[in-house]
């Protein structure tokens, strides 16, 4: 593969992976029941319902949802992300451009200094595996990686901070800076490194474990290598193999987690910034959460995986520069022949009934998305009040079929292009069975049940704790018990008896569609 065309693979995948972080961001803080104009008056001046109804259509939330998407969508592009509610209307962006830098300077401090220790710890560690520093070392790494931060932070503040017993108290309780103290130069810059220490030293001693443990599992892994042999024939010295053989080597799984962690640090960093008030990114997700600031919320959701999206992406695209096997790795094309790739033939029961399952989930994922929109579209009109709900929840059901259609087109791919292994092949049979068995279950599901409590029908599946006296209650239970019976056992013939796909395959889809169908058809009645 070339790097054109893998840098090009990770970057869509990336863009995609923003899309669908903007489209949950969106519709997340859609479906609260709590309304953020109400919010939104309570916190500033009193509003009228008059000031409520003409602040909903200036902001837009009278539009149709998906006309508020695309207007969502302009403005996050344009990094306009709204007011906030808790902060006197502040702009949202102005709020984290604020806070931003305090928690820059936490974690890019704490991190090198956190990579720098973990990575000694582990070299050491795994050079002298089974030392007396290696048995201590993993004991100590292994207790910091699995403790609570928040509760770590607390001990420090309390040990540190307040004093306790032979402990004196040494640093600031919490902020940024001292208030009321207008410094500048040297002392300004020691303030902020005395405000900073306790909060550096939680972050720092509780990411140590994690580097410590992924560099000495590899260092260990690669001195297993015929290459490191090699260099002990040769005679080469001890510690030009640890430092020019072993470690340039073992490096390459702890890079990747250094620059992961560059990410997901920042879920750490909210505990660590609460217990110590310290001013960051953090300590203002937990003021937007408590406060339910809806805008500051989405602002800093959006922040947050976008960091995480673009450190995968430099983890990718650098590890490929140090590793380059992994962009050269080969593609397997259909009309190729690769004498260096044996391809195993896929058995015809396995090819059946692999197409016949993607291509019922393709109709089944398709068809739902279609009636969802059609229901919306025909019953709301446009969406407003307690439409709302009931919108998000078909772009939820829209989301989920995406992944379905993915799957049953990849499936059909791998069957016409990359055939599977005949054992593999099997576990197509075994989804016919499912499509048979959940079939049942749904078509027995639609049939009305009697409830003991109600002493009526009801559509919901409910089992009587007694059986009822009435024959026609009782008529009903039976047949739902001899369709969850009957299904249930088709579902394991199917499975168990591969070459009897021919007749098997058509019944299952005919079961499937009859269930999910009438399932589906209730639904939108």
């Amino acid at each position: 593969m070339g790097t054109r065309r893998y840098i090009f693979g990770k970057v869509l995948q990336a863009l995609l992976t923003l899309a669908f972080v903007m489209l949950f961001n969106f519709f997340l803080f859609r479906v609260i029941p709590n309304n953020p104009l109400e919010l939104y008056a309570r916190s500033t001046a009193p509003f009228t319902p008059a000031d409520i109804d003409q602040l909903t259509q200036d902001l837009g939330l009278d539009k149709p949802l998906p006309q508020q998407f695309v207007i969502y969508a302009q403005d996050t592009l344009m990094l306009n992300f709204g007011d906030s509610f808790s902060l006197q209307g502040q702009d949202v962006k102005l709020a984290i451009y604020q806070r931003i830098w305090p928690t820059l300077l936490l974690v890019a401090t704490s991190t090198i200094a956190a990579v720098a220790i973990g990575l000694l710890v582990g070299i050491y560690g795994g050079w002298r595996q089974g030392s007396s520093f290696d048995r201590g070392s993993q004991l100590f790494t292994l207790f910091v990686y699995s403790m609570p931060e928040f509760w770590f932070a607390i001990l420090v503040l309390m040990a540190f901070a307040q004093g306790i017993g032979p402990f004196p108290s040494l640093f600031p309780a919490g902020g940024y800076s001292t208030p009321g103290m207008d410094l500048t130069g040297f002392a300004h810059v020691a303030d902020v490194l005395k405000h900073l220490a306790l909060p550096w030293f939680v972050l720092t001693i509780s990411s140590i474990g994690s580097y410590a443990l992924i560099m000495r599992n590899s260092l260990i892994a690669v001195m297993n290598d015929p290459f490191v042999t090699t260099a002990r024939a040769k005679g080469v010295r001890r510690k030009q193999i640890l430092w020019r053989h072993v470690v340039p080597n073992a490096l390459l799984p702890t890079f990747t987690l250094v620059l992961l962690s560059l990410g997901f640090i920042f879920g750490g960093v909210i505990g660590v910034e609460f217990v110590f008030s310290y001013p960051g990114l953090g300590l203002l997700t937990v003021r937007a959460i408590k406060s339910q600031d809806y805008p500051l919320l989405q602002g800093l959701f959006l922040l947050f995986s976008t960091v995480v999206i673009v450190a995968n992406l430099v983890a990718d695209i650098s590890y490929s520069y140090i590793d380059p096997r992994v962009r050269t790795m080969p593609i397997v094309h259909r009309s190729r022949v690769r004498t260096d790739v044996i391809l195993p033939e896929i058995s015809r029961e396995g090819a059946i009934a692999g197409r016949a399952f993607s291509l019922t989930l393709l109709a089944s994922a398709i068809w739902l998305i279609a009636l969802s929109w059609d229901d919306i579209w025909r019953v709301c009109g446009v969406v407003h009040g307690p439409c709302v709900e009931r919108s998000a929840g078909v772009v939820i059901l829209t989301m989920g079929s995406i992944p379905a259609i993915v799957w049953g087109v990849g499936i059909l791919v791998r069957i016409r292009r990359r055939p599977v292994d005949p054992a593999g092949s099997s576990r197509y049979v075994w989804a016919l069975g499912v499509l048979v068995a959940v079939g049942a279950v749904l078509i027995a599901s639609r049939i009305p049940a009697y409830t003991c409590a109600r002493g009526k029908f009801d559509d919901v599946l409910v089992l009587c704790q007694h059986p009822p006296t009435v024959s026609q209650p009782t008529s009903w239970l039976i047949w739902k018990g001899v369709i969850w019976a009957i299904g249930l056992l088709a579902g394991a013939l199917v499975a168990v008896r591969p070459r009897f796909v021919k007749q098997t395959a058509p019944i299952a889809v005919i079961v499937w569609a009859v269930g999910f169908g009438w399932l589906i058809a209730d639904t939108v009645a």
